[in-house]
């Protein structure tokens, strides 16, 4: 009788171990990093987030958040399961270049691309400002506090020896401010072909206008950073053109941690899917989210997109391939 009980329960652990290593390579319940809530990327990652729970049942809490220096922390800490980033600059955080040096972080995994995205200098019309070196000794918010817009203003300017009256904030906070004058103007990360909300707030407001990097300026930035890209845009969702800005993709970063099925699933739906998402977000309208990811990643891909990206017969450049997916 003693023997017939232990084997009962040897086969309930067996069979209870077996359910568990079947399901170690699926989550459903996730975080994400996202950035605050007066930018249109918010709204983005609420849309994902409808998506999956209404397509494979996945929940997804979106964390507002001081965007991507925040979101590297929270990643880093594992207190986000994926978060809002741009890339190169992802892959300066995972080789620990720049102001990381010495402080990469070789877990970290491009989950996704979702569009070009671009740096906007905007200041009021009224202020005078016509350069950068303009700004000098004027109060201007480099971006949303502890966002890498914030990070990379900042350091740009020193690098330039220009020293505005730094205005420290949010993005509601540097809107409220432009309306009431209280700053001449901000930096905001924006679509090349769908206008930004934070901007069309402000136009509500006031006159903007749109400052470009000078070739002077960009051979500086360069200097320091030659995978750095500039732009010049012939057109803007605003009707202020040119200006040269610098260009960058709006990537979803994650780390090997995340169970390999589920990204498979995550980024196969958000493949999949791309005009519910420009519901909520237009600039992804019409994208090809593969092939962005694809021409967008420096870091290394997650397993599960790699996984996703062959079934579709796309060929994964071995630079992209981490060593988990070798």
């Amino acid at each position: 009788m003693y023997a017939k009980s232990i084997a009962k329960w040897v086969g309930i652990w067996i069979a209870v171990l077996g359910v568990c290593s079947a399901n170690a390579s699926e989550r459903k319940v996730f975080t994400i990093g996202a950035t605050g809530k007066a930018s249109s990327y918010y709204a983005y990652h609420v849309g994902v987030s409808q998506l999956l729970q209404n397509k494979i049942g996945y929940q997804a809490t979106v964390q507002e958040t001081g965007a991507a220096i925040d979101n590297k922390r929270l990643l880093e800490r594992g207190q986000v399961d994926w978060a809002q980033f741009a890339e190169p600059d992802f892959f300066e955080f995972y080789k620990g270049l720049g102001k990381w040096e010495g402080k990469g972080q070789p877990q970290f995994r491009v989950f996704w691309a979702v569009n070009p995205i671009v740096y906007f200098i905007v200041v009021n019309k009224n202020s005078g400002i016509k350069s950068v070196e303009d700004l000098d000794g004027k109060k201007f918010c480099p971006g949303g506090r502890g966002s890498n817009t914030e990070r990379m203003t900042m350091e740009f300017f020193e690098m330039l020896g220009v020293k505005p009256d730094w205005f420290r904030g949010g993005y509601s906070d540097a809107v409220a401010a432009m309306k009431d004058r209280r700053i001449v103007g901000y930096m905001k990360s924006g679509s090349i072909s769908a206008p930004d909300a934070t901007i069309l707030d402000v136009q509500t407001a006031v006159p903007v206008d749109l400052i470009s990097f000078s070739e002077a300026n960009i051979a500086t930035i360069k200097k320091k950073y030659p995978y750095y890209d500039f732009l010049t845009m012939e057109k803007t969702p605003y009707g202020i053109a040119p200006v040269t800005v610098r260009s960058v993709f709006f990537i979803m970063g994650t780390t090997k941690e995340m169970p390999e099925d589920s990204a498979y699933k995550i980024v196969k739906v958000i493949s999949e899917n791309v005009e519910f998402q420009a519901g909520t977000y237009p600039a992804i309208k019409g994208a090809d989210v593969p092939a962005l990811t694809l021409k967008a990643a420096q870091a290394p891909l997650h397993t599960g997109v790699i996984r996703y990206l062959r079934e579709l017969g796309h060929e994964v450049p071995d630079r992209l391939v981490p060593p988990e997916a070798r």
